[in-house]
Formats: structure tokens, C-alpha cells, sequence
């Protein structure tokens, strides 16, 4: 069995898809954050 140790800025690349994963879920909160919050309770809901 051989291991994988290939690194990418000291992360391991077998992880990447969690790395993507974390980017796009912290994209989207933050742009629920600054926009959707605003625009939802301008709409009445609170």
C-alpha cells in the first residue's frame, strides 16, 4: 500500500475537496450575511 504525501502551501492534496467544500460554504454564509439578512427583513420576516 503506498501513501500519498504530496502537499499543496502544507496541506495535504487529499483533502482538497474539503478545502473546496469549506471555501463555497463561507462564500455562501457570508454573502447570506451581507445581503439576504438585509433584503429578508425588508421583506417583513424577522
Amino acid at each position: 500500500m503506498s501513501v500519498n504525501n504530496q502537499q499543496w502551501f502544507g496541506l495535504p492534496l487529499n483533502l482538497i475537496w474539503g478545502y473546496v467544500a469549506i471555501a463555497v460554504f463561507m462564500t455562501g454564509d457570508g454573502f447570506e450575511l451581507a445581503f439576504l439578512s438585509h433584503y429578508i427583513k425588508e421583506l417583513g420576516f424577522s
